[in-house]
């Protein structure tokens, strides 16, 4: 049976996507694929403790996806107090593998930030 999240977790994680939705204004190349995001908090937080996040790319990574990565990321971490841990790390997955899927116990605090179409 699936957990259902407190109040205070859903407000985490809306806060966290629409942080995440808005620092990729900008950011999204034509080889981005998807993003993952992962958070972990205590039910009762205000904020999450550590924010990471996964940039699917289908091409290999060059130096100017890097950048972006690192943009969001910085974003992101603007948003939120100094203690907050925030990695942004991005990561070859040529389009003809599947992206990972989500579900089970990482629901709770796992969410797809952006994901392209794919047939």
């Amino acid at each position: 049976m699936s957990q259902q999240p407190t109040p205070q977790q859903t407000r985490v994680r809306s806060y966290l996507l629409l942080s995440v939705q808005r620092a990729l204004l900008g950011e999204v190349t034509p080889g981005l694929r998807a993003v993952l995001v992962r958070w972990t908090s205590a039910p009762d937080a205000t904020e999450p403790t550590a924010v990471d996040a996964e940039f699917f790319y289908d091409d290999e990574i060059d130096d100017d996806d890097v950048e972006h990565v690192s943009e969001v990321e910085g974003y992101v971490a603007a948003d939120y107090q100094p203690d907050v841990s925030v990695t942004f790390t991005p990561i070859h997955l040529s389009a003809s593998r599947r992206l990972p899927t989500v579900g089970g116990e990482d629901l709770l605090h796992t969410e797809w930030a952006y994901r392209r179409f794919e047939e």
